[in-house]
Formats: C-alpha cells, structure tokens, sequence
C-alpha cells in the first residue's frame, strides 16, 4: 500500500496556528498517530482539545486519501490507553468498494484552504447543502438564522478581545506568526491573515506587543456576520476522544465545502476565552452539547489562496 500517498494528505491538515502536532507511524495496513508534545499550545490550549482536533483532521484526510486507492478505513480511538506516548487513534486499511464519497474529496485535501477574507452572506442554496453530507450527523448543526449568526459574531468578537488581552497567549502566538517569504515548515505566514508583505516582517512583533484586542475584535465580528451559515461541532462529552471525533467531523465537512466552492474558516474565540463564553456559545446555537468546533461558511471573492507551509512526512514520522 502506498502509505506515503496517505501521509502525505494527512500533513495537510489544518491545526492550530499551523502547528502541526502530530506522528506518524506505519503498520501492518494501518497508521497510527501519536500528538507531538512539543507542537502543544499551553497559552492557548492548556487541556489539548485542539490538538487532538487537529489530531482528527488529519486522521480524516488519511481516510480519504486512502479512498482514492480503493481503501475503506475503520478508526480506533485511543488503542492502546489514554497516555501521550501511545498512540491517538489507529487507522486500518483494506480494500472496499463503497468509498464513492470520500474518494471524490480526494482533490479538495490539497486545495483546502482557511478563507479569512469577508464573504457575500448570500443565503446557501438547496445545492450548497446537498453538497454538505456531514450535516446529516447529529453532532453537526447548520445555523443559517441572522439573529443566531449575530449572537455568535458577538460572542466570537468578544472571545478575541479576551485572547489578545492576555500577554501569554499574544507571545505564543507571536511564536508561530511569520513573513510572506518564509522558509519554516509550519507556521502562519502573513499572506494567509490577508497581509501585505512588508507589514509581515512586523508582524511577530505587532502581535506580541500591540494592543489589537480591540481592532480584532471588530474584525472578527465583521467576518462572521459575513458567513451564510454556521455550522457547530458538538459531542456529549468532553474529553479528548470527543475532540478527536469532532476534529473527523469538522474536516469531512470542510473538505466537502472546499469541493462545492464554499470559503470556510474556523472561529476558535469564543471556545478558547473560557467556560462562561462557551457556555453562552451553546445557548447562541440552540445546542445542549459542548461545543467542540464552529465554522463559518460561505461565498467569497478570493479564490486559489496560496497554501501554507507543511512539513515534510519524513518530519512527522516516529523515530
């Protein structure tokens, strides 16, 4: 079996400032993978729930690479114990006929992007649903209502304000911002924030020492009263195979936006500021679930983003 194929859509996958936590190591048809401890967010993920969404992305993006070799996948959670030294999830392979789905999602891992920009608010049409099978899941709500949109943009603006108040986090993130012409592997070059290139030369520095709590606040709203849906993550629990599941959930359905021609971005905000925020978030979207991840959706203008920087899939094997 081609693993390196696999592999390499599973380095694809988003994650938190592009941080890219994760290993990989090969089996008898399977991959397992493991977190990479020293890729963890404290600042602004000290429980790890977005590395292990970020974990569930890429198993997602194993799936369907595997599909496009005639590969069904069936995903084990934590195989061998809960403990950072073994791995995440375990994800087996054998041939299948019934993959018809994931394997047309092949061509949108490698052109997924995070789409940061304004989008039209357009409603979505029949269509643009129909393309988005996921919703069919009870763990995923679509939100389309304005006065719950602008309930969420609220929440969303004041989950950044609160964020980048805090010094730590502005430091952690300052971290992992980079110019337009970087070499690094990881990371968030400015091009991919709408940047232009001389002000990312700045940009570690106006992170980690202005005060942008305010203007992104601003922003942030403007961008989610811009979505034509939200669509919401949730799961019962909230422990890290819920995250890791809400990570599956939240790729599959980003990789079928990607291949209807939606725009999609996270909104992490109003989930990373705190339980008070969060528990406000559920009652904005109409959910009794703890929210694991929110996405707006959309139309936008800008098209064929430049990717960002990954490493390579030798980097991200176990030693």
């Amino acid at each position: 079996m081609d693993y390196d194929h696999i592999l390499k859509g599973m380095t694809l996958a988003p994650s938190a400032h592009n941080s890219q936590p994760w290993r990989f190591a090969t089996g008898d048809n399977a991959i397992d993978v493991y977190t990479d401890e020293s890729r963890h967010l404290p600042a602004s993920d000290p429980d790890r729930r977005e590395l292990y969404i970020s974990l569930g992305c890429a198993v997602a993006n194993g799936v369907v690479a595997g599909a496009q070799m005639g590969q069904g996948a069936r995903i084990e959670y934590f195989p061998e114990g809960k403990d950072h030294n073994k791995p995440a999830a375990r994800v087996h392979f054998e041939s299948a006929t019934e993959v018809k789905h994931y394997r047309e999602l092949g061509d949108a891992v490698t052109t997924r992007r995070t789409n940061r920009s304004l989008y039209h608010s357009h409603n979505l049409t029949h269509e643009d649903r129909a393309s988005l099978p996921t919703l069919a899941d009870d763990a995923v709500k679509l939100i389309e209502d304005r006065g719950q949109i602008e309930a969420i943009a609220k929440l969303t603006g004041e989950g950044s304000f609160e964020t980048l108040k805090k010094q730590a986090f502005k430091d952690e993130l300052s971290h992992w911002v980079r110019n337009n012409w970087t070499k690094q592997p990881d990371g968030m070059p400015g091009y991919a924030m709408g940047m232009p290139a001389p002000m990312s030369l700045i940009a570690p520095l106006l992170v980690r020492i202005a005060p942008i709590h305010k203007q992104e606040q601003t922003q942030t709203g403007k961008q989610v009263r811009s979505a034509s849906a939200i669509a919401v993550v949730s799961t019962p629990y909230d422990t890290p195979r819920d995250w890791l599941h809400a990570g599956l959930l939240c790729e599959y359905l980003w990789l079928e936006a990607t291949a209807a021609g939606l725009a999609a971005a996270p909104l992490a905000a109003a989930i990373e500021a705190g339980s008070d925020l969060r528990e406000e978030l559920k009652i904005a979207a109409g959910i009794t679930d703890f929210p694991q991840v929110v996405m707006r959706l959309g139309h936008s203008s800008k098209k064929n983003l430049k990717a960002t920087p990954r490493r390579s899939v030798t980097d991200c094997l176990v030693q």
